[in-house]
This record gives C-alpha cells, sequence and structure tokens, in this order.
C-alpha cells in the first residue's frame, strides 16, 4: 500500500512548490512595484488626500465642493492610511503599506484555511492561486486603495467563523467572527455580503448556531455604533457619500453578462480538477495521516464543507457579480470571487489527487501558470515613464495660482482638488439637489477662473456639460504628445487609462 499512499502526496507536493515559487517571484517583482512614487492607478492620489486630511485632523465627509468630495468608502482605510503617511505627509509607497500588509494577511488566512483540509501544502496551493489571479483581478492587490484591506478582514472573519470553535457553536469564536466582519464593512461596503452569509450560514446547523447568533449581534452591534457615530460626527454626510451617492449607480448589461464566462475561462483547470474531485469517494492519505494523528498533516482534513462555508464562499462570488455588473465595476470587482475560489482550490487539488495523481499532479503545476497567462498583470511604468512623471510635476510646480486636476493629482502630495470620479458618481446619483448645488459652485470657481491652471486627464469634448470651463478656460498644450515625437507614457499602470493628457490655461 505504500506506493498508493505516496502517490497523492507527490501530486500535492508538486503543485504546492509551484505555488511556493510563484509566491517567491511575485513578492520580488512586488517590491519596485510597492515604491513607484506616483500613482499607479488614477485614483490613488485621491486616496492620499483623504488619508492626509485625517492625519491631519481636516473632516472628510461633508458637503460636496471645488476643493473636496470624499470618494463614497467608509472611513477605515483612511484612517490606516493616516497612521502610516503620518501628519508630515509621507508619501504613496507608505500608504499602499496599507494594501501590502493587508494582502500579507489575505495569505496567511488561505494557508490556514487550506491547511485545515488538506495540510500546509494545501493551503500554500491556495495561497499562490490567489496571487496568481491578481491580473485576473486588474493586477490590484498592492495599490492605495480600499479593496485588500477588506478582503483582509472578510478572509479573517471567515477564518474564525469557520474554525472548529465557531462550528462547535463557542461565543467568543462568533463574537470575534462578527467584529472582523463589521471591520470589513467598514472598509469596504461590499464585505456585508460574506458577513451575512457567514451568520447565516452557521445559524443553519444546531450547533453552531450560537456562535451564528453572536456573531451576528457582535457586527450589526458595531456596525450600528460606528454607523451612528459617524452620522452625528459629520452632521448626515458620512451617510450621504457612503450610501446616498451609489444607490443610484445603473448597472452595466454587458458585464453582468460576460462575468460567469469570465470565471469559467480564468479558473478552467480548477474546475476539471474539481470534477476529478467529485469521483474521489475515499479518504486520502492526509486524511489517513490525520486520523492516525501524524505529525505530517497539521490539521485535519474535513469529510464535509460546513453550510457557513459554502454561505461565506458564495456570497463573495455574489458579492464580485453584483459590482462588476454595476457601471463603473472595474475589475478589482473580482477580488472577493479571486479569494473564494483560492480558498477551495487546495482541499480540491488534495481530494482530486486521491482519484487521479498524474492527472491531478499536472493540473496542480498548469492552475497557476494558466491564471497568470491567460490575464497577464498590469506591467510596471518603465524608466522613462518614471522620468516623464517627474519632469511634469516640476512643470506644472512652476504653474502660478492654484491647479486643479481632475483626473488625479500628478506629485500625490499636493491636493489635486475634487476629483472627476467623485463628480461622475455626485451627477448620476439621486442626489440631484446636493448635485445641482455642486454643479454651481464649481462652475462660480471656473467663472472667477479661481485655477490657474487645470490638467485634464480626457478631451475636452468630453465636458461639454461643464460650459463654465470651455468658456473661461483653453488647451495650451497636449501633454500626452511629446514635443519631439517621442509617445510620452503618462498613463497609469492599472484601472481606467486615465492620464494627464491636456494643460488648460485661463483665456
Amino acid at each position: 500500500m505504500e506506493p498508493e499512499q505516496a502517490a497523492p502526496s507527490l501530486a500535492i507536493r508538486l503543485g504546492a512548490a509551484a505555488a511556493v515559487v510563484w509566491l517567491a517571484c511575485w513578492w520580488l517583482g512586488a517590491q519596485d512595484w510597492i515604491q513607484f512614487p506616483f500613482a499607479l492607478e488614477w485614483q490613488e492620489a485621491a486616496m492620499f488626500e483623504h488619508a492626509s486630511r485625517a492625519a491631519n485632523g481636516l473632516p472628510i465627509y461633508g458637503p460636496p465642493g471645488a476643493d473636496f468630495t470624499a470618494f463614497p468608502y467608509p472611513p477605515l482605510f483612511h484612517w490606516l492610511g493616516a497612521l502610516a503617511v503620518g501628519v508630515s505627509g509621507g508619501d504613496l509607497p507608505a500608504l499602499r503599506s496599507v494594501s501590502v500588509l493587508s494582502t500579507l494577511v489575505v495569505l496567511v488566512c488561505l494557508v490556514f484555511a487550506g491547511r485545515r483540509r488538506a495540510g500546509l501544502l494545501g493551503g500554500l496551493m491556495g495561497a499562490g492561486l490567489f496571487v496568481a489571479a491578481d491580473g485576473w483581478a486588474g493586477t490590484w492587490l498592492l495599490i492605495a486603495r480600499v479593496d485588500a484591506l477588506s478582503l483582509a478582514l472578510i478572509a479573517a472573519s471567515l477564518l474564525v467563523g469557520t474554525s472548529g470553535h465557531a462550528l462547535a457553536g463557542r461565543s467568543a469564536a462568533g463574537g470575534l467572527a462578527g467584529a472582523l466582519g463589521a471591520a470589513a464593512v467598514l472598509a469596504k461596503q461590499t464585505a456585508l455580503g460574506p458577513l451575512v452569509g457567514l451568520v447565516f450560514g452557521l445559524c443553519l446547523r444546531p450547533r453552531s448556531r450560537r456562535a451564528g447568533v453572536v456573531a451576528g449581534g457582535v457586527s450589526a452591534l458595531v456596525i450600528t455604533g460606528a454607523v451612528a457615530a459617524l452620522e452625528q460626527s459629520t452632521d448626515g454626510w458620512f451617510g450621504f457619500h457612503v450610501f446616498s451617492v451609489l444607490a443610484g449607480s445603473p448597472l452595466h448589461g454587458p458585464t453582468a453578462l460576460t462575468f460567469l464566462p469570465d470565471l469559467l475561462l480564468a479558473w478552467a483547470p480548477l474546475l476539471v480538477l474539481a470534477l476529478l474531485a467529485s469521483g474521489s469517494r475515499r479518504a486520502d492519505p492526509l486524511e489517513r495521516a490525520s486520523e492516525a494523528g501524524s505529525t505530517e498533516v497539521d490539521a485535519p482534513a474535513a469529510t464535509g464543507w460546513h453550510p457557513a462555508e459554502w454561505c461565506g464562499l458564495l456570497a463573495l462570488v455574489a458579492v464580485a457579480w453584483v459590482g462588476r455588473a454595476h457601471e463603473g465595476g472595474y475589475r478589482n470587482t473580482l477580488l472577493p470571487a479571486a479569494l473564494a475560489l483560492a480558498a477551495v482550490a487546495g482541499p480540491v487539488v488534495a481530494r482530486a489527487a486521491t482519484a487521479r495523481p498524474r492527472v491531478a499532479a499536472g493540473l496542480s503545476v498548469l492552475l497557476i501558470p494558466w491564471l497568470v497567462l491567460s490575464h497577464p498583470g498590469a506591467a510596471l511604468p518603465s524608466a522613462r515613464a518614471q522620468q516623464q512623471w517627474a519632469a511634469l510635476q516640476v512643470r506644472l510646480e512652476a504653474l502660478e495660482g492654484a491647479l486643479w486636476q481632475p483626473h488625479g493629482a500628478v506629485d500625490p502630495r499636493d491636493p489635486g482638488g475634487v476629483h472627476a470620479m467623485a463628480i461622475t458618481d455626485l451627477l448620476k446619483s439621486r442626489e440631484q439637489e446636493q448635485a445641482a448645488a455642486f454643479f454651481a459652485e464649481l462652475s462660480a470657481c471656473l467663472e472667477a477662473r479661481r485655477f490657474g491652471a487645470i490638467v485634464l486627464g480626457v478631451e475636452l469634448s468630453e465636458w461639454a456639460s461643464l460650459e463654465a470651463l470651455t468658456r473661461n478656460y483653453r488647451v495650451a498644450e497636449r501633454l500626452d504628445a511629446g514635443k519631439d515625437g517621442a509617445p510620452v507614457e503618462l498613463v497609469p499602470a492599472t484601472g481606467a487609462p486615465i492620464g494627464p493628457r491636456l494643460l488648460l490655461l485661463p483665456r
């Protein structure tokens, strides 16, 4: 029986070895990405301004204005970002450190989650697949945005909420899972989906129901208390920006319909492994070693999935679809689905190895390259591009008067004024009274030629509805065309391809 027991273990080890190599390569390549001094995504500079305001005691949520209008995100990332950048201003790499640490937390959670069912090697496979899916999700893990933080807290909540203590109904585990889930919601509203899924799944089984009730109670108490405190301290503007503005966001049919084909294409090898795993009806060597008390496997491989696990994972996929289906939903909305699929991957590989060791070994090694090659990650801007960014920053600093940069400040440490994304969200929301008041204030600023210069990231024709802009400002220079005929690479690495395009000066 020895050869029969060794084969599945070899299949899993081959897949895990590929995961470890990829994790190491990804981390080494991420260092230059983290330290890049300019924005890697067109909203990064505005996120830096939010954190800087929090660090300097300035309000984040208030009436929409031409100087600053808040993004529709809860404040947890801004608060942690304030600690990272400090009152001295810091820089973008300092703010990205919040996302870097959050990504590492996600990876640790995946390792522990996979270790429960398939040993340490299965956990490493899940972690490796998650970073391999970074390109599929838009290359978003290491930039200064709220996504990685929210995902880390979701992963921690699901890890605790599906632990042995929680499934046995322990109140302490349920309370901790609920608190972590509430913190995730305070980082990004969409985290409410997997939190509700976890609580619902725990309540489906009598043994774990107490933990589910406690998790639901604690999370409701924390979220309600935090929202009430924020509403009171901001005179209601927190709810306006975080909930009301987003209420009118319309669906986008094409992305809603292509979500499932996109998911199936990227994770096709995992689906094949799942079919192989479904054909295995006997305990694999990992389970037998666990039952025998072997030290080779550190945690038991459960024979079935608890409803809390399935409900939490399915809620992650559902949240990804809802985010992707809405207008403006970029590929970062796929990150919750990547977390769910990566969490399933380790145990699936282990189970498939008991049915078809050789096939499972090949597919396990293929999983990561397939994800990486089918959806390559964004490339870091070249050294030449960085020089062009730096040269433009020097030029803009020499201009007289206030500078409005609605599509992202070139120098993240300088306030760029109200961001175009905040304007778009407000104008398409149902809060048309506030939108009209904001539009009138912005138009008055333009009529008075308050800005000494404006840097747009789109063609002037796209802002034709803002008549005060075209009436009082002219295009002085195209920033996306070099004088020597050489191409200008002033486009962020990921997200919407919007970079400095036009320099406008008063007429």
